[in-house]
């Protein structure tokens, strides 16, 4: 059996949001082989976060927008 690689998630998140607002996404996305949900704390600024590799599981990156262009990243953003 081969190893499926893994895919990185990122979701803002920010004041106000309740736990709905990310449950049913994050728990059909992690469904995904090799699937690992990363979190981002929203501080509405003008801060872009460049996500080069997946932070660390106890790190959320603070910032308002998120982009990457390393491949298996995927990034999560939900919106009010």
């Amino acid at each position: 059996m081969t190893d499926a690689p893994q895919t990185t998630i990122v979701f803002l998140l920010f004041p106000g949001i309740t736990q709905l607002d990310f449950t049913a996404p994050a728990q059909a996305l992690c469904r995904l082989p090799g699937a690992r949900l990363i979190t981002c704390y929203q501080i509405h600024s003008a801060e872009a976060v460049t996500v080069l590799a997946p932070p660390e599981d106890d790190i959320r990156p603070h910032g308002d927008a998120l982009v990457t262009d390393c491949p298996g990243l995927l990034l999560g953003i939900l919106t009010a």
